[in-house]
């Protein structure tokens, strides 16, 4: 029997609250996707991050925002979404890079990524491998990726914020 992936503690709180504080600085909200819990499977990730990209004019910001599981198997890292499987994460996560690739041929600019993602609980595996962003960031100078904590660390959480510790204090910034 395949092990369940556990959910992020307070990941959707910090997606709904990121998506808000960020429609509070002026971005209309039907330029805002949000996929939360159920809704936030592979497929509905890839195609809606797909035609939200095909939908940017030249010049525009893009921002991506994750809260929530990842891994690294041999120096590609993946988000970890409602219908990853532990024992096909190649063919159920989603590849960083490959979102990282769309964004850098896109019309947008500037691209934000925030990661704030915890290590799946496998001792070999990792959370993100920093190169992935550290070549995005080279391609375009108007390209930035912020993530929660380096390869093999896990975000912190706060009971008491009801949010991850990272993704609390990008919020706040966001609101001012």
């Amino acid at each position: 029997l395949e092990r369940q992936i556990e959910s992020v503690a307070f990941a959707e709180n910090d997606a709904r609250e990121f998506a808000a504080a960020w429609v509070a600085t002026g971005v209309a909200t039907q330029d805002c996707v949000s996929l939360l819990g159920s809704n936030a499977t592979k497929a509905a990730v890839e195609s809606s991050f797909k035609k939200f990209l095909r939908g940017v004019p030249d010049g525009d910001t893009v921002v991506f925002f994750f809260a929530g599981p990842g891994a690294l198997i041999n120096e590609t890292s993946f988000l970890v979404l409602h219908d990853t499987r532990l024992n096909a994460l190649h063919a159920t996560g989603i590849p960083v890079a490959d979102l990282l690739t769309q964004t850098t041929e896109s019309k947008c600019s500037p691209a934000l990524f925030f990661i704030d993602a915890s290590s799946i609980t496998l001792p070999e595996v990792g959370c993100f491998a920093e190169s992935e962003f550290q070549d995005f960031c080279a391609t375009r100078s108007d390209h930035f990726a912020y993530t929660a904590c380096e390869t093999n660390e896990t975000s912190l959480k706060s009971i008491k914020l009801k949010h991850g510790i990272w993704s609390s204090a990008v919020i706040s910034t966001l609101a001012g």
